[in-house]
């Protein structure tokens, strides 16, 4: 039998074989596998040995394994054993050899193994898609008791980010841009971000289009279209194609996302980083700006202001 300590990949090259491993019999006739076992040494070949060894002594074959080994003994083939994994302890060769048997391979229908392996209650079964209990993560319960609302606003708290507000605010009014809060009973409320999701924002109207300055407790001013009525009317529709138009493509508006709205999401982001996903989408983001550097985010509503025409309004808020 070939050397069980080592294996080679070249004349040269010698690899330590670690002692545990987790194996296959499969039945060569259609490559399917029977068999799934944990073993150290030679106990990969040993199956079949055994198996000769019963019919030369005239013992029935009582077990599945052993039936199906016999099968293929009477086509003039042999199992063949192939090692899926090695390991340094017996610990983990069980366990890898219990999801084999019970979740990668049909235990039920496939398998001639008479038990599922160790730990095998901890383990899905192939087809299950069920919720288990021992094995699925727990639904997450969340109370309405105030403490994950509190927790979000004592962070934006810590992170001075309420500051960070006022100071947008008053750099808007003094810049004459029109501003709004998110004030209960108003048409702009749903729209408001949500202190108690962990993000402060306002809302900035710019010739018939709502846009969104928002933050999170990192405090980098990001800027969105709020997909307000007004903003889906037609004139403000051509207003984000010239603003797309003017400058670049980095400022296509993306289609709206978040919380529903009459069926309509809340906000739309710009393909500001162009960046593109796997599937072949652009990844929507928001342009977002150092808070040490607001200057370069009133510049960019100043821009979408020029680009649209419409002439500064007296300082305020409105």
């Amino acid at each position: 039998m070939p050397d069980q300590t080592c294996s080679h990949t070249d004349a040269h090259e010698f690899i330590p074989l670690l002692p545990y491993y987790v194996y296959v019999l499969t039945d060569p006739r259609d490559e399917t596998v029977f068999y799934v076992g944990k073993g150290k040494g030679e106990r990969a070949f040993n199956h079949t040995t055994e198996v000769r060894m019963l019919i030369a002594r005239g013992t029935a074959l009582e077990s599945a394994k052993h039936r199906k080994i016999r099968e293929i003994l009477d086509c003039g083939a042999e199992p063949k054993a192939m090692v899926v994994a090695r390991f340094d302890d017996e610990q983990q060769a069980h366990a890898v050899e219990s999801v084999l048997i019970n979740f990668s391979y049909d235990y039920e229908h496939s398998l001639t193994n008479s038990v599922r392996g160790h730990g095998a209650e901890f383990v899905r079964r192939f087809g299950d898609s069920s919720v288990l209990a021992g094995i699925d993560i727990p639904a997450r319960v969340r109370t309405n008791d105030g403490g994950f609302r509190d927790k979000k606003i004592e962070a934006l708290q810590a992170a001075g980010a309420y500051e960070l507000l006022d100071r947008i605010r008053d750099q808007l009014s003094a810049r004459g841009f029109v501003w709004r809060n998110f004030e209960a009973g108003t048409p702009d409320r749903p729209f408001d971000p949500g202190a108690s999701n962990g993000c402060l924002g306002v809302m900035v109207h710019i010739e018939g289009i709502d846009f969104m300055v928002t933050f999170s407790k990192a405090c980098r001013p990001g800027v969105s279209v709020a997909n307000t009525p007004a903003t889906r009317n037609a004139k403000a529709r051509e207003g984000l194609v010239r603003i797309e138009q003017e400058l670049g493509a980095e400022f296509r508006v993306g289609p709206p996302k978040n919380t529903l709205i009459k069926g309509e999401g809340r906000f739309r982001d710009f393909e500001h980083t162009q960046r593109v996903r796997a599937n072949g989408k652009p990844e929507l983001t928001k342009p977002t700006f150092d808070p040490d550097n607001l200057e370069a985010l009133f510049e960019l509503l100043g821009k979408f202001r020029r680009i649209l025409g419409a002439p500064p309004s007296t300082p305020g808020a409105a």
